[in-house]
């Protein structure tokens, strides 16, 4: 992840490992990589570089890799970053309790990177362990002829082909964690598969997504097995992009065929500034889907909007983000009273990085600070630390802080009622991603 994604101008390289190469003399070899685009609008590109192979003189045994101490695996000055916390969890003992709730997510593994492990975290400790029962492996195959479709995949049945959508996830109403997969040999098309990997001692399943002509930014589960979806179309003029509000319903199995989702357009409207997708929620009470959007064109100030799409008359509101006080990129609904609440560092070119609990008016922009996480030093200003389904029915909203020059993770759970904060243990969560809340009995 570019830790300073928000300023799109300074990425300039793009860093690739290469795991594997031909044992060869070759004084004059090409290597080609492609560039997969995230953005609308943007095409795939390829790139070459030279590069020059002098052969082996003989085998050679890489060591068995092993995991270093945790305290050295996070940061060398851990004694530094404990005390930190220690300041920062007298300053908060009054906190909420974290005992009810897990987040769950996808990491790929650091000694095997085509597998996909399916990660629980806890909420106290802040340590990852394998949820039972699920492994992906997901793998690059080039026997493509002989992959078997499978519909579902436990660890008898193991080998599945192509790659997790990153940045899209949710709870479905059966409390199982669902997302969006790549078929391996469709590398240039969309996303047509909806996966869901079961929390209850049940199989992962995917499904075929029909009649789907963008690709889909956000999923929001709305009933059994149905979903609100967000996507950015390219418009019928270069530069003109369409927001378009869909909904994916489940067909059930019958004689002739599998189940799948079929997708349906509701929705649509015209955009060709605001086109960064950021975050979307929806409330189920008052049935809006709300959208957050960044202008391209805005990398320091981060200029936003927020598209409020209604479910049931189609109407489109859209409203200019305060951005004067803070900036943020995600947002969480909280379901008892529809409000709106982001975590916030503040203004992106500040280098006073101090984070805020601020509330969003959906219908003026205004966003105010109702609670000071953590002053100057503590975290560092990362954006990218929100987890999906991300407030608890009591009103906790969970956030994952990198503290300030380490590799270091906390989770913190903020009462949005009672304004208090509590922090997990010291972690890293730095290979997790697609991370969502899950209520336990």
């Amino acid at each position: 992840m570019e830790v300073f994604n928000a300023l799109q101008f300074t990425v300039g390289n793009l860093n690739g490992r290469l795991h594997v190469l031909p044992n060869i003399d070759c004084d004059h070899c090409v290597i080609r990589a492609r560039y997969n685009p995230h953005k609308p609008g943007e095409t795939i590109f390829y790139q070459c570089a030279d590069i020059k192979i002098k052969k082996s003189d003989g085998l050679t045994q890489t060591p068995p890799m092993s995991l270093p101490p945790l305290s050295q695996s996070l940061d060398p000055e851990y004694r530094t970053v404990r005390k930190k916390m220690d300041v920062l969890r007298h300053r908060n003992r009054f906190g909420p309790k974290m005992d009810k709730q897990y987040v769950f997510g996808l990491s790929y593994n650091p000694f095997d990177k085509a597998i996909v492990n399916f990660m629980n975290i806890s909420l106290t400790t802040g340590y990852p362990k394998y949820f039972d029962g699920v492994d992906l492996i997901i793998i690059e195959s080039k026997l493509k002829n002989d992959v078997t479709k499978r519909k579902s995949v436990t660890r008898e049945t193991e080998k599945i082909f192509g790659y997790i959508c990153a940045a899209i996830g949710a709870i479905n109403s059966r409390g199982n964690y669902v997302g969006l997969f790549h078929d391996e040999k469709l590398d240039d098309d969309l996303a047509f598969n909806f996966m869901e990997i079961s929390l209850h001692g049940g199989n992962t399943e995917f499904y075929p997504i029909k009649s789907l002509k963008a690709p889909i930014n956000a999923i929001l589960p709305y009933s059994n097995g149905s979903f609100y979806t967000f996507s950015i179309a390219e418009g019928s003029d270069a530069g003109d992009y369409a927001f378009e509000l869909g909904t994916l319903i489940f067909h059930p199995d019958h004689k002739d065929y599998d189940p799948w989702y079929q997708y349906t357009p509701i929705v649509k409207t015209q955009e060709n500034l605001y086109i960064n997708f950021q975050w979307a929620e929806y409330d189920p009470i008052r049935h809006l889907v709300y959208v957050l959007m960044g202008n391209e064109n805005s990398p320091d100030r981060l200029q936003a909007r927020l598209y409020t799409f209604s479910a049931f008359n189609t109407s489109i509101v859209i409203t200019n983000i305060d951005v004067d006080q803070f900036t943020f990129t995600s947002m969480h609904l909280d379901k008892r009273t529809g409000k709106l609440y982001a975590v916030s560092p503040g203004l992106f070119y500040s280098t006073n990085v101090q984070w805020h609990l601020i509330e969003v008016d959906p219908l003026t922009g205004k966003s105010e600070s109702v609670l000071q996480i953590a002053s100057f030093g503590y975290f560092a200003r990362y954006y990218g630390g929100s987890i999906f389904n991300g407030i608890s029915p009591e009103g906790i909203l969970y956030h994952v802080f990198r503290l300030a020059d380490t590799d270091a993770d906390v989770i913190a759970a903020i009462d949005i009622t009672k304004k208090t904060v509590t922090f997990s243990g010291i972690t890293n969560l730095r290979s997790v991603h697609n991370l969502a809340l899950v209520n336990m009995p």
